[in-house]
């Protein structure tokens, strides 16, 4: 994914950028994007100074296909969902809107309005088949849509004036006016694009974007995600295609081609994927520079082409990430400090407050134990059954974890762990078996819900989102505690703004008690990989979780990690929360849990206390490979 930090130098690459919460942010920041909001002042102001419709005319054009850009890019650079229909949203804004004008006699706001929702719930069918479809089968489903929404066109004459076009499409503005109406909605857009990037709903459809079920566990639908995006990316291309309308007057089929959808992947890719700026700064290159270059006009595909073939070898973060690599570069010339600046990355358990584990257990009790009852977080796995064509991954695996204690579970590569761990959290179904929290059936429930019931997880390999910062990583494992909805996350309501600031703080917390608050706006990619699984933990906490399993969670630990891991195992398990372990590290398993299963080919060996399990003969013989 293209790196949505879009900052100068090595300095600004991890200073913390600051969200309305207070808390560390990889987006791209109004300091940080400084030089980018100059270009676009020059923009804004040139066809002021030069006062002349026809500049006004092409001004509006780069700033409608901005528009429409900007909701791409959410739907692409932030979901990665690649649509080729774009375009055919851009025409049904054009023709309800236009049509209204035309047939109906409205005026040019409400038709503005109708084509914004019209754009929007085509966008939300257009999307439908992405539920079901892999990303290359839905790209071709969108270019399908495309010609079918052309083919109709064509076919009602009587309502869009067919191949002979729309025409009539009158409005009370001038070129003048309707420049300024646009500079305003691209500002209005940038901000929802901003508010969406920076919320949960951001976050969520980042996590779908990268394909591990981090975002899963973490309670994220993406269906639900997913049918936000297309319905906000439909929006601004509704509003875009009524504002093509009002600009030509005149719109027919031929201008709504394959090729136009096409331009908007091409502007935000040359801008750069998934950066705030990116499609304005892609329009103003792709459509702008072409169209005041008069005497290449004729060339403009075969630029196209080529500017695209030199970004994908050469500046795969487009525009805005080649200039801001080449400042860097001059940046570490002329700095002479810059090799001093970096920390050492080495976790420091000293930095790491004596009685933080407790304090985040602390946190944690009143989640494991809601209504006051002991028995708040047992698990019982009874007879579970796992197969994989004729591989039985698991055979009639029964476990019974009682709340407030460590739990190990070990065995050799394959046995099984980590199915089993897939089994609870709803990733696989069983074939038979049930698994059941408390008094609730975990069986056949959707791993997005299972969040909500207050389980957390790790994974083998820490699922970080690698391009967002650590913070932001550790607030995905909030989302399904937040209530407020989708409008009113995007309109900033004030619900959404306190759940935001309570669970930004406990972010803040829980990085410090594990030694991470400076690490807190670093790039989650960048970090070592004791600090990324501290992360991953992090996160799985934010679910105020009654069980918390931890795949490996001592792998590739310094001695100093393993011992800030130690102390915060203990304490959740002595604060209330059921913890199980999924551990290669004998000796550490041996010290902290209070029970251990053994697994090998995907049945109990032995459980019991772990002097006992290690002590039995069938465990030294087939985990140990020692005789007894």
């Amino acid at each position: 994914m293209s790196d949505l930090a879009g900052r100068f130098g090595r300095s600004s690459r991890t200073r913390a950028a600051t969200g309305s919460s207070g808390s560390p942010r990889l987006r791209d920041s109004f300091g940080s994007t400084w030089f980018w909001w100059l270009v676009l002042a020059v923009a804004v102001l040139y066809p002021m100074i030069s006062n002349t419709t026809y500049i006004f005319f092409v001004a509006g054009g780069v700033g409608i296909y901005s528009i429409v850009g900007i909701g791409m890019n959410l739907l692409y650079g932030l979901g990665g969902q690649v649509s080729l229909g774009q375009g055919a949203i851009v025409a049904v804004g054009a023709y309800v809107a236009g049509g209204l004008i035309v047939h109906r006699g409205w005026g040019m706001w409400p038709a503005l309005i109708v084509g914004l929702l019209a754009g929007a719930v085509t966008g939300i069918v257009m999307g439908l088949p992405s539920l079901r479809l892999s990303t290359w089968y839905f790209a071709l489903t969108t270019l399908a849509f495309g010609g079918v929404v052309v083919g109709l066109v064509n076919h009602f004459r009587g309502l869009t004036g067919g191949a002979d076009g729309l025409v009539g499409i009158v409005v009370p503005m001038s070129s003048k006016q309707l420049f300024y109406l646009v500079v305003a909605i691209n500002a209005v857009g940038l901000v929802l694009y901003r508010t969406f990037a920076q919320s949960r709903l951001g976050r969520g459809l980042i996590a779908i974007k990268e394909g591990g079920e981090a975002g899963t566990v973490s309670g994220v639908r993406a269906t639900y995600i997913k049918l936000i995006a297309f319905g906000i990316s439909g929006a601004y291309a509704g509003v875009g295609g009524a504002l093509f309308a009002f600009e030509q007057q005149v719109i027919s089929p031929d201008q709504f081609t394959t090729y136009f959808s096409i331009f908007f992947i091409v502007i935000i890719v040359a801008g750069g994927l998934g950066r705030w700026l990116g499609p304005v700064i892609g329009a103003l290159a792709f459509f702008a520079i072409p169209e005041f270059l008069t005497s290449l006009a004729e060339w403009r595909m075969v630029i196209y082409g080529v500017a695209l073939l030199a970004f994908m070898a050469f500046a795969p973060e487009g525009i805005m990430g080649a200039v801001e690599t080449a400042w860097r570069r001059v940046r570490r010339r002329s700095s002479a400090a810059e090799p001093a600046a970096r920390a050492d990355l080495a976790l420091d358990p000293e930095a790491v407050v004596s009685d933080s584990a407790a304090r985040i257990a602390a946190l944690l009790k009143r989640r494991a134990a809601p209504d006051g009852n002991p028995s708040s977080g047992a698990l019982v796995v009874d007879g579970v059954a796992v197969a994989f064509g004729g591989v039985k991954a698991l055979q009639g695996v029964s476990l019974q974890l009682e709340p407030g204690r460590v739990y190990g579970l070990v065995g050799p590569n394959g046995s099984g762990k980590t199915t089993l761990l897939n089994v609870i959290t709803g990733i696989y179904v069983p074939s038979s078996g049930t698994v059941s929290l408390d008094e609730t059936t975990l069986t056949g429930i959707a791993p997005a819900k299972l969040a909500k019931l207050g389980i957390g997880r790790t994974f083998q390999t820490p699922r970080l989102l690698k391009d967002l910062s650590a913070w932001e990583n550790v607030m995905l494992g909030s989302y399904s505690g937040e209530k407020a909805t989708a409008a009113e996350v995007l309109a900033r309501l004030p619900r959404n703004r306190r759940e935001s600031k309570v669970l930004g703080q406990r972010a803040n917390d829980l990085l410090e008690a594990l030694g991470l608050a400076d690490r807190a706006g670093a790039r989650a990619g960048d970090l070592p990989h004791g600090h990324q699984r501290m992360i991953e933990i992090a996160r799985a906490l934010m679910v105020e979780p009654r069980l918390l399993l931890l795949d490996e969670p001592a792998a590739g630990l310094s001695a100093d990690e393993l011992e800030v891991l130690d102390r915060l195992v203990r304490n959740l398990g002595g604060g209330g929360v059921t913890v199980l372990v999924v551990e290669h590290h004998i000796g550490w398993v041996r010290e902290v849990c209070t029970h251990v299963t053994v697994l090998d080919q995907g049945t109990v060996v032995t459980s019991g206390d772990p002097e006992a399990v290690f002590s039995d003969r069938r465990v030294r013989e087939t985990y140990l490979g020692v005789s007894a």
